[in-house]
Parts: structure tokens; C-alpha cells; sequence
């Protein structure tokens, strides 16, 4: 895109200390072979060294999710979590009483499994997204992964204020998908996850003239008198008239903006077909998704007609940085499973010396 290089606009984040990365990187950086819903597209990644020294037999991991589906971002992103955890060198499995993808590694754990480990004193650590409370797993170790806001699904406030306050979070270790997801009062790491199946969401080709808008209308009631006037025509895309992912890829295509009012995964999808995104503040919604990942490529704020143009004139540059972010993602995951062993293998060696230093006195 003319001129596109010159904007102010700064990377995703990326890159670890972790260097096994031979026949990832270079290879597989450009179009629709660095999607993640191909087994095959890792080439010899493994786990860092200082992980497989420090732990010959690490743990399993037990990923607690919905089942799958293509039309919500959380289940494909812990389906996806469990995937690459296998397809890097761990061993995850998922819990679910749904739907599985056909083109993931996502193996069920079964009751069998999970005894054998026992067995074997393997000492899982499950996964839980923030809408599972507690730990129905009874698993010792623990991470919390946020994909939302705790509230904005599953339990609400009365019930998250006393859970998270609990002084035994403070032994579990957590993720953020996204920054404005965090809980302030804990230590928390990021692990933006890319969802987007890049066999089904790509550009034209044909570079055809764009025409008319889609209002993204899934959670949010979007009245006419709420979508600013240069939004004209327009298509709604709504829950109770769903489109298959071909469908909505189709629309991505030849539209000329994703307008929503709300947080959703599809404006990714709409992006990397080319369409850029526009997002309506509202008082539950403020922010577009992946802004911190992404700068606002590609993405406006706003009604005025103004960011759409800077979103029309920048969504190139969210694909290659998208691109790029999707490529590392599997060294940015071993990076941070690295640091949650860490995180557990402290805890156990504190409370090891706590019991010491009881026997001894």
C-alpha cells in the first residue's frame, strides 16, 4: 500500500529467548501457509531447552472449554491452546462435553488418561478460561487464562469480587488474552492468541471495488438510528440469521467496512480478508480488540467518517502484522508455558523450605 510504511504505527509483540525455531519462520511467513489450523505447519519447533532440561516429563495440561465452534473466539482460542501445546512438544488435553475441530490436535481426556497419570504421578495442570470458577479438576496446579472480562460471561460481580480476592489466586498462575482483561491486583502474563483460520479468511485476489457496509449485530441490539449516516447501504450480520464462516468470508470480501458495537473475533476475520473495521463506543464497549496488539491498524473508534478512512488506508498493514504475530506464535507459547513451570516449580520449593524450617524448629 502506498505510503503505508511511513505511518507511526509500532509491532505486535514477539520474539523470546527460546532459539528452536529452525524451519518455522522464514518459510512459512506469508499468505495462507502460516495458518494455524494446518498440523503440518510447524516444521521442527520444539520446547526451549531450559524447559526440557529443567523437567524431562513435564506435566500434562488439562484445557477446560466449550466445545468447539467457529462463531465464538474463546473455545477456538483454547482449542487452538491445546493444539499448539501438543503440536510444540507438551502433551494437553481438552475437557468438554462438545464438539471437537477435525483440522486440531486436541485429543479428550478420558477417564483412563487421567488415571494413568495419577499413576504415574504426573501432576496435571489444568487450564480454566474465566468463566469456570474454582477448580473442578482438583488439579494442585493452576492456570487462569482471561479471554474476556471477568463478568462479561459466565458469573457476575457479587460472585467474581470474593473469587478473585482469595489469597489462594495468588498460587495460580495468569494469563490475559488481551490487556484490558486483566485483574489489577494479580501479576498476570499475556498470550494473545490469533484465531483467525486463514484458509477460510484471506483477500481478494481480484482487488474488486468494495461496496456497502456489515453492522456486526450479535450481542448488541443495533437500531438504524445507531449507525452513523456515510454507513449506507448496509447488511446486518446477526445471531438469528447466521452465516457459515464461507458466507461471512464472502461478505469480508466485497464490503467496504465492519462496523460493530461490540467486542468479537470476526472483526479479525473481516480484517484479514481486507475489510476494515470500524467500532461504535458504546457504554459496554470502548475499545476495538487487539488495538494493543496491533496499534489501531487497519481499525477506527468512532463515528466519524474519519475512522474509516484511516481504517481503509492502514488495514494492509494489520495483515503483515498479524501475519508476522501468527508465525511466532508457537516461540511467544513455549516462552510463557516456560514461565508458568517456573512460576509452580518456586511455589514448590517454597513450601518445601517453609516444611523445613517447621521440622527443624
Amino acid at each position: 500500500m502506498a505510503g503505508s510504511d511511513n505511518l507511526d504505527l509500532k509491532p505486535g509483540p514477539g520474539g523470546t529467548s527460546c532459539d528452536n525455531t529452525k524451519g518455522f519462520t522464514a518459510a512459512n511467513a506469508s499468505g495462507r501457509e502460516a495458518n494455524f489450523f494446518v498440523r503440518n505447519d510447524l516444521g521442527a519447533v520444539t520446547r526451549c531447552s531450559a524447559v526440557s532440561h529443567a523437567e524431562i516429563k513435564p506435566p500434562p495440561f488439562y484445557i477446560t472449554t466449550p466445545g468447539y465452534t467457529p462463531y465464538s473466539g474463546g473455545p477456538i482460542a483454547l482449542h487452538l491452546l491445546c493444539h499448539f501445546l501438543n503440536r510444540v512438544g507438551y502433551e494437553a488435553y481438552i475437557v468438554t462435553d462438545g464438539d471437537l475441530s477435525p483440522n486440531l490436535l486436541t485429543p479428550i481426556l478420558t477417564p483412563a488418561i487421567a488415571a494413568l497419570h495419577r499413576q504415574l504421578a504426573r501432576d496435571p495442570i489444568a487450564i480454566y478460561p474465566e468463566v469456570y470458577l474454582d477448580n473442578p479438576l482438583s488439579c494442585r496446579r493452576i492456570i487462569r487464562y482471561l479471554l474476556n472480562r471477568p463478568g462479561q460471561r459466565g458469573p457476575k460481580e457479587a460472585v467474581l469480587g470474593t473469587f478473585w480476592d482469595r489469597p489462594e489466586r495468588r498460587s495460580e498462575f495468569i494469563l490475559h488474552h488481551d490487556p484490558e482483561f486483566r485483574n489489577h491486583t494479580l501479576k498476570s502474563s499475556s498470550l494473545y492468541i490469533p484465531i483467525v483460520d486463514e484458509r477460510i479468511f484471506y483477500p481478494s485476489a481480484d482487488h474488486l471495488i468494495r461496496d456497502g457496509y456489515l453492522v456486526y449485530s450479535y450481542r448488541v441490539a443495533v437500531r438504524d438510528d445507531m449507525i452513523p449516516g456515510w454507513a449506507r447501504p448496509f447488511t446486518k450480520i446477526e445471531m438469528s440469521n447466521p452465516k457459515t464462516p464461507h458466507q461471512l468470508s464472502e461478505l469480508y470480501r466485497r464490503s467496504r467496512c465492519f462496523i460493530t458495537f461490540e467486542r468479537t473475533g470476526a472483526q479479525s476475520e473481516a480484517l484479514m480478508c481486507g475489510c476494515p473495521a470500524v467500532g461504535i463506543p458504546n457504554s459496554a464497549y470502548n475499545a476495538m480488540p487487539s488495538f494493543s496488539h496491533f496499534v489501531n491498524a487497519g481499525q477506527g473508534i468512532g463515528a466519524d467518517i474519519g475512522q474509516l478512512e484511516w481504517a481503509t488506508k492502514t488495514v494492509e498493514i494489520y495483515q503483515r502484522m498479524f501475519k508476522a504475530y501468527a508465525v511466532n506464535f508457537p516461540v511467544e507459547l513455549v516462552s510463557r508455558i516456560e514461565e508458568a513451570l517456573n512460576f509452580f516449580r518456586d511455589q514448590d520449593n517454597q513450601t518445601e523450605r517453609a516444611l523445613s524450617m517447621g521440622n527443624e524448629s
